[in-house]
């Protein structure tokens, strides 16, 4: 019996409709006619058994990842939070989005400012986003998103601090922190 097998599996890369692709154990620097590398161009990692797609800047994996910073299910005080999480076992990450959610008791018209920090190990602001929604309903719920786009080297990050503010009438207020990332590949 005649097993047939992927001729493009055998092959280390290939140059499709303008794209590259690789199935290598190396993250590869040029093309396989020696041009320089385009944005879109696909790798696969054999050693790691990662998609990934060249940025421009890194390799990046396709899949897209999810930290949560801060999340509540109680009602919760306006002011400073803290949060914590567990960053991902490689060196760096590709922050894609940071982005809050919350549901809210707060009267029609409060406006709702959410600043969410990345602090390094020397309490060195790595960068800080801020997310507002306004004309906030009352019980409502509400998700924004922010892309951040920067690479991070999760060694040096120690935690994810908050504050939330609100203007117009008091209320209970659930809320949620996120980041989505894609790994940078090593």
């Amino acid at each position: 019996m005649i097993q047939i097998v992927n001729p493009l599996a055998l092959v280390n890369g290939y140059i499709l409709n303008n794209v590259a692709h690789f199935t290598q154990a190396t993250n590869p620097t040029v093309r396989i006619d020696s041009s320089p590398l385009v944005v879109g161009d696909k790798l696969y990692r054999t050693d790691l058994s990662v998609d990934a797609f060249w940025n421009g800047t890194f390799w990046l994996s396709t899949d897209i990842h999810k930290i949560t910073l801060f999340n509540t299910h109680a009602a919760i005080n306006f002011g400073a939070l803290a949060g914590g999480w567990d960053m991902p076992s490689t060196d760096t990450i590709f922050i894609v989005n940071m982005a809050n959610s919350f549901v809210s008791t707060l009267t029609t018209g409060n406006i709702i400012t959410d600043v969410i920090s990345l602090v390094g190990d020397t309490l060195n602001v790595i960068f800080t986003r801020t997310l507002t929604h306004t004309g906030v309903a009352a019980n409502s719920g509400y998700s924004q998103a922010l892309p951040v786009n920067a690479s991070v080297n999760t060694s040096g990050v120690r935690a994810s601090t908050h504050t939330i503010s609100q203007s117009g009438a008091s209320g209970a207020f659930w809320h949620s922190a996120y980041l989505t990332y894609r790994l940078v590949m090593p």
